[in-house]
């Protein structure tokens, strides 16, 4: 992901990489194979993630934005007002952390570039406006979250199972 200008125009570099290891070293060669600009009008992107269906996965203000590699907008989910946090983009699953510690849980839809909404899990434990959220981890059945509250640096770790989204 790149910024560039007065405006701040972001967009998309994605690169073909190859390692070729010789007489005990690596060398690493990268080729630009896609690149797109955003909307000048869009808010810049704060996190993104690739899956292995080669689409860019990005959070801008309060949407969830999918994407081709070669800048082919495939989705968009509108989280109304709440700031997305972090996004965790993995094979199976997209996970969006919002400002009040909830997730959104979505899945890929099989042999598509498409996401599912699954679910929203409410965090009962909200812990305010100081609270952070250092990391969220998932597999293919499990999430693990930390939430530290930095004023009395208390953490909790939360652990969801996760139910079947068909």
């Amino acid at each position: 992901m790149y910024q560039r200008g007065a405006h701040r125009t972001a967009g998309f570099v994605t690169f073909d990489i190859e390692l070729e290891k010789t007489e005990g070293k690596i060398n690493v060669e990268a080729r630009a194979a896609a690149s797109f600009k955003l909307s000048p009008h869009m808010q810049s992107p704060e996190w993104m993630g690739v899956s292995d269906k080669s689409v860019i996965v990005c959070s801008s203000g309060p949407s969830l934005l999918v994407y081709t590699m070669t800048g082919l907008q495939r989705q968009r989910f509108q989280h109304y007002s709440e700031e997305n946090m972090q996004l965790l983009v993995n094979p199976i699953y997209v996970i969006v952390t919002f400002i009040d510690d909830c997730l959104e849980v979505y899945k890929w839809k099989e042999r598509s570039y498409y996401l599912k909404k699954c679910y929203r899990l409410q965090n009962e434990r909200h812990l305010g406006q100081q609270s952070i959220v250092p990391k969220t981890l998932c597999d293919d059945v499990s999430i693990i979250q930390v939430l530290t509250k930095r004023a009395q640096c208390c953490c909790f770790l939360l652990a969801y199972i996760m139910k079947l989204c068909s």
